[in-house]
């Protein structure tokens, strides 16, 4: 295959197979971006047309595309959930042409819920209320927020804008949780200075000390903790994954109390890098596309799996890991920790490991079937209880055992004993409360020298049949292997080697050795 995978199919059982079975669902183009909120994935494919969103745990399946043609593409995109229902996703959409669209993500065909033209670039957020933050590179904030109508419906509507007075064309910004309120902090691109917004107030401050925010006054500080250089990084809750491509080691730091895990030593070179939602676990991609878990409190390496085709993205929740593949698919694998005391019943519950029930029902119906097909058989051989058949039935194994004390007389079958008859006898012997057994109750060497072993069990034509073929194969290949060792010997002519074999080298001149070819010193 084109990713260097080589797959071995048995050619009948695989046609019939991939009759039956279902497609898998893939994307037109490979997935380059992939967000996952609750049990809803959204994905964007390397041509940025072809936004998709799936559910992943247990299994992948498409629940809706939307497709952007001519020459519009999404710049963007982020998610939020419902207030209402957690399971519902709605998504934001940035295009190339300054439109803002937001749809749920089981009907991203359907006509935008909300939408905002601007003129000019901007970066989107989303915030863990359901919200979005919108800024732009003229230093433009806008705030779009959910609102629940009398119907319990949501719809989306923009409740305050701000201008900063710093210039942020770079937008460098994320949002916060400080003193419960959703924060809005963007950094100047001197980064010398930042501002923090909320729905009430601007904070501007100078990046200096630690974030100190007073309720009471506008003023307050940030500090700022330099790391090591880094190539690639993960930041979720309180912990901190980063690599380094000039070293092997993958480093982890829990930011909140300025400390460092102990590295992690990896075999190779690092593709992809991630953290679970709650930042217990961290996943490593090394090359060749071998996959690593590790439990950050101990660094204890958890799995190891090689993935069968190249990871273009990873992510994952507290109990699942999704990558997306090269073939437009994707992956989704559970998360199981041995120490987990709950990882059994995960498992157990899983749709592979879940047995269909019948109800009662369901029982009545298989049993009044079941009556049907007896008394159709019954019916059927009363038919034909004048034609007679002639079955032949195959001996079947049966464990026979046999006490001896002697071993160079014959021991016919016939003296031989079932398990059944040979237990017995043994716990007759051992019933007696004796220090020894009176082995002659157990033994019987009365063998007579002319007895016929070969009636003691009768075979049928078809076994008979099958072992006049072993023969025949056997006497067969005993010819082929007295040809081969002629040939053999044929290589060789005049010389004889000691060690000479199959795995020697073979003689390329076959010229007999006399006196006019060959002279001995």
């Amino acid at each position: 295959m084109e990713n260097g995978v080589i797959q071995a199919y048995h050619a009948t059982q695989a046609s019939e197979a991939y009759k039956t079975m279902p497609a898998f669902p893939r994307t037109n183009e490979v997935i380059r971006s992939v967000q996952l909120l609750n049990k809803t994935v959204i994905t964007l494919d390397s041509s940025k047309r072809e936004l998709t969103s799936w559910t992943y745990q247990h299994s992948s399946s498409v629940e809706s595309t939307r497709f952007y043609l001519d020459d519009i593409i999404i710049n963007e995109y982020a998610i939020a959930s419902s207030a209402i229902n957690l399971e519902i996703v709605y998504v934001l959409v940035l295009t190339n042409n300054h439109w803002i669209e937001i749809y749920p993500s089981k009907s991203l065909k359907h006509e935008p819920l909300f939408s905002l033209h601007l003129r000019c670039s901007v970066k989107v957020h989303s915030t863990p209320n359901g919200n979005f933050f919108i800024l732009t590179n003229k230093g433009s904030i806008y705030f779009i927020k959910q609102k629940i109508t009398g119907d319990k419906e949501i719809t989306f509507e923009q409740t305050a804008q701000a201008q900063l007075n710093i210039s942020c064309s770079m937008m460098l910004s994320s949002v916060l949780i400080l003193n419960e309120l959703e924060c809005f902090i963007v950094f100047a691109d001197n980064a010398q200075s930042m501002t923090i917004w909320t729905t009430e107030k601007i904070i501007n401050t100078l990046i200096a000390s630690q974030v100190d925010l007073n309720k009471s006054n506008d003023n307050g500080s940030v500090q700022l903790t330099p790391f090591d250089e880094v190539d690639k990084f993960c930041l979720r809750q309180d912990c901190l994954a980063a690599y380094n491509n000039g070293k092997t080691h993958l480093n982890l730091h829990n930011v909140r109390s300025y400390t460092c895990y102990e590295p992690i030593q990896l075999e190779n070179e690092c593709i992809q890098l991630c953290l679970n939602q709650s930042a217990t676990y961290v996943f490593a991609l090394a090359k060749p596309r071998i996959l690593f878990m590790y439990r950050i409190n101990d660094c204890k390496q958890l799995a190891k799996l090689f993935v069968y085709d190249f990871v273009s993205f990873m992510t994952a929740d507290n109990e699942f890991l999704v990558l997306t593949l090269n073939d437009r698919r994707l992956l989704t694998l559970m998360i199981a920790d041995p120490d987990d005391p709950t990882v059994q019943t995960r498992i157990q519950s899983l749709p592979s490991r879940t047995h269909l029930t019948m109800d009662s029902s369901d029982e009545e119906e298989l049993g009044s079937d079941k009556e049907e097909d007896v008394d159709e058989v019954t019916k059927n051989s009363t038919n034909k209880k004048n034609v007679k058949t002639k079955a032949e039935h195959l001996v079947s194994p049966i464990s026979l055992y046999r006490c001896v004390t002697r071993f160079n007389g014959r021991h016919s079958l016939a003296k031989m004993s079932n398990d059944y008859e040979i237990l017995k006898k043994v716990g007759s012997a051992w019933s007696g409360n004796s220090d020894s057994i009176d082995i002659i109750q157990l033994v019987n060497d009365s063998d007579q020298e002319d007895h016929d072993d070969d009636n003691d069990v009768q075979t049928t034509d078809l076994i008979n049949r099958v072992e006049d073929q072993q023969q025949s194969m056997e006497v067969a290949l005993n010819d082929i292997r007295q040809k081969r060792l002629e040939y053999d010997r044929q290589q060789i002519k005049g010389v004889q080697f000691s060690n000479v074999g199959d795995g020697n080298l073979k003689v390329v001149n076959n010229s007999s050795v006399t006196s006019s070819t060959c002279i001995l010193t």
